[in-house]
C-alpha cells in the first residue's frame, strides 16, 4: 500500500511545533499536578469525637486506639490471674482491695520498665543486640508466668529440627528453606540419646480472637511456641529469632494490619515469605488489598525491609502496645513517650507505629483538658499553653502519618485479603522453591 507524504511549509512546520509544544508542557504539567502530593489536612477546629470527622478515613482508628475499661479490667485480671497461679503469695501483705490493686499496678509497671531498659541497653550499644532477648522482654512484661529458659528451649526445638531438615549447602536460600519447612510442615526427626522419633506439628494461623482483644497474650510468640497457632504478628517474629540463630539473613516486612518475612537467594533475588499461610507470595498478592500506596512504598512505611536493629527498636512499639492494653494512653505518658522516642530514635524514617502512639497519645491528652474545661471553645483551649502543646503535636504527627502513606485496613477487608492466599492462582512460580 503506497504512503502519501504530506509536505508542510517552513511556516506551517513552525506552528505545528509549537502546537505539539503546548500540549505536551499541558500533559506534563497536568501528570504532575495529578501525582504530586497532596498537602495533609490538618483536623478540623473543635474536638474530634467522631469517625466522620476525619481527614482520611483509612487513618480512622488512630482515634480509638486508646483501652477501652473493659479491656483494661479484663487485662489486668489475666495477668493478675496469672500471677497468683505462679505464685500465690505475691502480694500476701496487701490487705486491702485498694492496696493489693496499687500493688499489682507497681508491680506490673516495674516489669515494663525492666524490659525498656533492657531493650534499650542494646539499642544503645550497652549490650548485644539479641531479638530473641528482646522478644521475650516484651511478651514477660505482660505474663510472667514463663522463664527465659522456658521460651529458649521451646525454640531450640525448633532449630534442631531446623538443623535436621537441612541437607543442603548452608548457604541463606538453604537455612531459610530449613526454617520455612520447620514452621509450615510436619517434621518427623530423631530424639537425641533415644532410638525414638518425634514428629512435630506446623505452625498455623489462629482465627479465634487473632488481634489480642479478649486476651493480649494472644499476641505473643510465647503463646505462638505453646500452642503451635499465631498471627501476622507473632509468627513473623518467630521466624527472624530462628534466622538470627541459625545466622540466617531475613528481613521483617509490613503491610496494612500485617507484616511477613523477606529474604534473598544467593542471585540475589528477593522473595517475599507469609508465614501466616507457609507460602511465598508476590508483590502483587501483598497489594491486593488496594491500601498500599506509592507513598508508602516510596517513603519505606510499607514493603521495605527491617534490619534486626530496627526490629528490635520496633519491639519497643510492641511495648508501649502492651501498656497502653493495661493502663491506656491517658494514665501514664512518661512510659509510652520513652518507649516511642527511643524507637524512633533508632528506627526513624519509617516508623509508622511510633508515630501513631505519640499522636495518639497527644490526643487523649488534648481530650482530658477538652473534659476538664468543657465550658470553653477551641480557640479558648488554645490559649491554654499544655492544650496547644498536645493538639498541635497530634496535628503535626497526624500529617507525618498521612502524608507517609501509611493506612489501616478494615478487619473484614483484612480477613478477605489475607484468604486470597489459599488461592493457589495468587500464588508466585517461585513456590516450588519450598520443595526442592
Amino acid at each position: 500500500m503506497k504512503r502519501e507524504v504530506v509536505y508542510l511549509s517552513n511556516g506551517k512546520k513552525v506552528i505545528l511545533v509549537l502546537s505539539l509544544l503546548f500540549v505536551f508542557n499541558f500533559s506534563i504539567a497536568q501528570t504532575i499536578k495529578e501525582n504530586k502530593p497532596k498537602p495533609a489536612k490538618l483536623l478540623p477546629k473543635g474536638i474530634i469525637q467522631t469517625k466522620q470527622n476525619v481527614p482520611n478515613p483509612t487513618l480512622q482508628n488512630l482515634l480509638n486506639y486508646d483501652v477501652t475499661p473493659n479491656t483494661h479490667e479484663r487485662n489486668l485480671k489475666i495477668i493478675n490471674d496469672d500471677l497468683q497461679r505462679m505464685n500465690p503469695n505475691i502480694f500476701k501483705d496487701l490487705e486491702s482491695k485498694d492496696e493489693y490493686d496499687k500493688g499489682l499496678t507497681n508491680y506490673i509497671r516495674s516489669c515494663y520498665w525492666k524490659a525498656f531498659n533492657k531493650i534499650k541497653e542494646m539499642l544503645e550499644g550497652n549490650a548485644p543486640l539479641n531479638l530473641k532477648q528482646a522478644v521475650f522482654e516484651v511478651e514477660h512484661a505482660f505474663n510472667n508466668t514463663f522463664t527465659f529458659d522456658d521460651f529458649n528451649n521451646q525454640i531450640e526445638e525448633l532449630l534442631y529440627i531446623a538443623k535436621y531438615i537441612n541437607d543442603q549447602p548452608l548457604n541463606n536460600t538453604a537455612v531459610n528453606l530449613s526454617i520455612i519447612k520447620a514452621m509450615s510442615q510436619s517434621n518427623t526427626v530423631p530424639v537425641p540419646g533415644k532410638e525414638t522419633t518425634h514428629t512435630s506439628q506446623p505452625f498455623s494461623y489462629d482465627f479465634n480472637d487473632p488481634y489480642g482483644d479478649r486476651d493480649y497474650n494472644n499476641m505473643f510468640v510465647s503463646k505462638l511456641l505453646a500452642t503451635n497457632k499465631g498471627q501476622c504478628h507473632s509468627m513473623p517474629l518467630l521466624y527472624l529469632i530462628l534466622a538470627e540463630e541459625l545466622g540466617a539473613e531475613a528481613y521483617l516486612s509490613f503491610s496494612p494490619n500485617h507484616s511477613f518475612i523477606k529474604f534473598k537467594d544467593e542471585r540475589g533475588t528477593i522473595y517475599n515469605y507469609e508465614t501466616t499461610q507457609g507460602k511465598l507470595v508476590s508483590d502483587d498478592w501483598v497489594m491486593a488489598s488496594g491500601y498500599v500506596n506509592v507513598n508508602a512504598i516510596k517513603n519505606g512505611v510499607f514493603l521495605d525491609t527491617l534490619n534486626k536493629k530496627q526490629v528490635i527498636a520496633n519491639c519497643l512499639n510492641d511495648l508501649a502496645i502492651g501498656y497502653t492494653k493495661i493502663f491506656g494512653l491517658s494514665s501514664d505518658t512518661a512510659f509510652i513517650k520513652d518507649c516511642t522516642d527511643l524507637s524512633l530514635k533508632h528506627y526513624l524514617a519509617k516508623n509508622a507505629m511510633a508515630q501513631v502512639l505519640k499522636s495518639n497519645m497527644y490526643l487523649v491528652q488534648f481530650l482530658k483538658l477538652k473534659n476538664k474545661y468543657q465550658d470553653k471553645s477551641h480557640d479558648e483551649l488554645m490559649e491554654l499553653e499544655d492544650a496547644k502543646y498536645f493538639w498541635d503535636n497530634h496535628n503535626r504527627l497526624y500529617s507525618l502519618i498521612q502524608n507517609s502513606g501509611y493506612r489501616t485496613m478494615p478487619r473484614d477487608l483484612y480477613s478477605k485479603w489475607l484468604d486470597l492466599a489459599n488461592d493457589p492462582q495468587k500464588q508466585v512460580k517461585e513456590q516450588s522453591l519450598i520443595k526442592r
